[in-house]
C-alpha cells in the first residue's frame, strides 16, 4: 500500500482550497494499492507548533507521517501573495531532508491572478530548502474558478485550464504512487 498525505494549511474546514484538494486526493486515491491521508494543520494544536514541541505526541505524529509518505499533496489559500503561516510553521519543524525523494504537488487557491506566481515561487523555495524529490507544477486556482455548490457542499471547477490542471495533479501523483519501490 502507498501512501498519499494532504498537508493543509487551510484555516477553515470548508475552504475552497480543501475541495480542490479533495477533488485530487480523491482521484490519487481511487488507483489500487494507494491510500489517502489528511494532515490539517489547524487541528494540530497552535501552542506546541510555535514552541516547537517535538515531545507533543500530535506534533510527532504529523512530522512522521510526512516523513512516512510516499507522495504529498500540499494545500493552502494564498493570503499576502505567499502559503499560510500555519503550513509555514509546521513545515518549518521538519528536519532539512526530511521529504527527501518524495514527490510533491500542491494546490493553491487565491483571490488575486498576481498572487499566484508569488505564492508558487516561495512554495517551490521551501520545497527545495526541504530536499523534496520529484515536484510538480503547483495549480494556483483563483477564487472564481472554485464555485460553491448551491447547497453549499463541494464546489464545481468553473474554469477548464484549471480543472484540466487538477486533473493533471492528480495523474502525476498517481503514476509517481504506481512506480515500483513507491512504498
Amino acid at each position: 500500500m502507498t501512501t498519499l498525505l494532504t498537508i493543509s494549511g487551510s484555516p477553515f474546514p470548508d475552504s475552497r482550497t480543501e475541495h480542490a484538494a479533495a477533488l485530487v486526493e480523491r482521484a490519487v486515491a481511487a488507483a489500487p494499492g494507494v491510500e489517502a491521508r489528511r494532515i490539517a494543520v489547524r487541528d494540530l494544536p497552535a501552542e506546541a507548533l510555535i514552541r516547537a514541541d517535538f515531545r507533543n505526541p500530535e506534533v510527532v505524529a504529523a512530522l512522521r507521517a510526512i516523513a512516512e509518505a510516499d507522495a504529498i499533496l500540499i494545500a493552502s489559500p494564498v493570503y499576502k501573495a505567499a502559503y499560510t503561516g500555519v503550513l509555514k510553521t509546521l513545515l518549518d519543524l521538519l528536519p532539512p531532508d526530511a521529504i527527501a525523494g518524495t514527490p510533491v504537488a500542491a494546490v493553491l487557491s487565491g483571490g488575486a491572478p498576481a498572487h499566484g506566481p508569488l505564492a508558487i515561487s516561495a512554495l517551490g523555495a521551501l520545497l527545495d530548502a526541504l530536499g523534496a524529490g520529484e515536484t510538480h507544477p503547483p495549480v494556483f486556482a483563483l477564487d472564481t474558478a472554485l464555485v460553491r455548490g448551491e447547497t453549499g457542499d463541494g464546489i464545481t471547477v468553473t474554469d477548464p485550464a484549471t480543472a484540466g490542471a487538477l486533473d493533471a495533479t492528480a495523474a502525476w501523483l498517481t503514476e509517481r504512487l504506481a512506480r515500483p519501490g513507491a512504498a
